[in-house]
């Protein structure tokens, strides 16, 4: 499956803080462009989160707080033009 992106945010970065981010949240994203996401932990995490979006990956970015994961690509429907979606 080819990678549409690998994004990491260190919730130890200086300068920022989410209230409810703890060592349980993620911060480790592996986006497929097949849809299909990984959200993990930590690196090694045996559980991590598994998402199919339904859409074909572009990218993928958290914000600056790590608390929001934006993820874009396209999208067709009944084989319709595909459409751009965030």
């Amino acid at each position: 499956m080819p990678l549409a992106g690998i994004e990491w945010y260190d919730h130890n970065k200086q300068g920022f803080s989410y209230e409810d981010s703890s060592e349980h949240s993620a911060c480790l994203c592996i986006a497929y462009q097949c849809g299909r996401l990984q959200l993990m932990r930590k690196l090694g995490d045996t559980k991590p989160f598994l998402v199919d979006t339904g859409m074909f990956i572009k990218c993928c970015k958290w914000n600056p707080n790590g608390n929001v994961l934006g993820v874009c690509g396209s999208i067709s429907e009944n084989g319709s033009e595909p459409r751009g979606v965030i």
